[in-house]
């Protein structure tokens, strides 16, 4: 996975991580900053093994956009 310099917070992740503990969220938005940046999968143990392969797909979705829109980027810089 490419490295991309942010991380979406889509304003649905309120209600999606709502069951969650806040010891839970805040394992999975460090899971998201550490996998955006280097693309580790984190091992979790709890709750959050269920619903990490959804935002998995939505940082992949973010980092294929984005690196669409560089590619465009640099060629209409050239």
């Amino acid at each position: 996975m490419p490295e991309i310099p942010y991380v979406c917070l889509y304003s649905r992740y309120l209600q999606t991580l709502a069951p969650f503990t806040d010891a839970e969220r805040g394992r999975i938005m460090t899971a998201m900053l550490t996998y955006s940046t280097t693309g580790e999968i984190p091992e979790f143990e709890g709750n959050e093994r269920y619903i990490w392969p959804t935002i998995q797909a939505q940082i992949d979705r973010d980092a294929a956009m984005y690196q669409e829109k560089c590619a465009k980027n640099r060629a209409n810089g050239a």
